[in-house]
């Protein structure tokens, strides 16, 4: 993902698909389901951080005003 721009709304989705294949067991031995957590973990910080920045973005955008 790293080559890729950013994007919220596809790792938002991307996460969301891994928190359900592992409710539903899709995940065929532990490590697999390590792995698949480490990255939606990985996923939902980079779109918390995005979402921090682009607040703060908008915070000294009001504050111009």
């Amino acid at each position: 993902m790293s080559t890729e721009k950013f994007s919220y709304d596809k790792s938002i989705e991307k996460a969301d698909a891994i928190i359900n294949d592992l409710q539903e067991g899709s995940s065929k031995s532990l490590d697999d389901m390590i792995k698949n957590v480490e990255e939606a973990v990985d996923l939902l910080k980079k779109c918390k951080t995005n979402l921090t920045e682009t607040q703060d973005r908008l915070n000294r955008i009001m504050e111009e005003d």
